[in-house]
């Protein structure tokens, strides 16, 4: 009986963890879009977009703690910029976070960066080994090598220590910073409804959106 019941807690919390990651992701995309949207409507100086993030920061972070820091946002900005139709997308590869999508910010290639969050989800890696193989080129040296299969082999011995464990998205900083936020924000219940709801009112996609609010029973 007790390990039915923590598989069937284990599972709910996975599917919390599902819905969360997709929410900090899609967020701080719109965050971003927002940023670039502001600096192409405002003056086209470096100065500008500098003193634009600077200030948003401020004030962002005296109502959040944590995730608006100038670097934050200039990530966040950089992540429109590098998957500008993520909307259409997202939903196909749901088990990336953003440290994932963060960790391909430097993939200056759009060919590299879009076949990683392929290959990323479809062989479920984690973000250590997200990091090694785009630290290590690897999406480069499978191309340009005669014999692949020893360059995936290669790759799969040294990663290998790198697989996250099952339960390993209990320790995700950038999830639990996220909901700790949301905490901060909506005290009460009737508060974390109102509050989801204005979350969820921003432009992602419509059917995703609806999904989610049924899953987390706001309508």
């Amino acid at each position: 009986m007790v390990s039915d019941i923590r598989t069937i807690v284990e599972k709910g919390l996975q599917t919390a963890y599902h819905n969360v990651n997709t929410i900090t992701v899609l967020t701080y995309w719109q965050v971003g879009r927002r940023i670039v949207e502001e600096e192409q409507n405002g003056e086209k100086r470096a100065e500008y977009g500098k003193g634009l993030i600077n200030f948003l920061s401020k004030e962002l972070t005296a109502v959040y703690p944590k995730g608006y820091s100038p670097r934050n946002l200039r990530d966040y900005r950089q992540f429109y910029l590098s998957f500008k139709d993520l909307e259409i997308w997202h939903s196909r590869v749901p088990n990336l976070t953003w440290t994932h999508y963060r960790t391909l910010l430097s993939v200056t290639s759009d060919d590299a960066r879009y076949w990683y969050v392929q290959e990323a989800s479809r062989e479920m890696w984690s973000v250590r080994t997200l990091a090694r193989n785009v630290g290590s080129q690897y999406y480069h040296r499978l191309q340009q090598s005669p014999a692949k299969d020893a360059v995936v082999a290669e790759m799969l011995q040294v990663t290998a220590p790198l697989k996250d464990d099952v339960k390993s998205f209990l320790k995700d900083p950038v999830v639990a910073e996220f909901l700790q936020t949301l905490l901060n924000l909506f005290g009460s219940k009737q508060a974390n409804i109102q509050g989801l709801r204005k979350i969820f009112s921003c432009p992602i996609l419509e059917e995703e959106r609806k999904q989610m609010l049924l899953k987390l029973r706001v309508f």
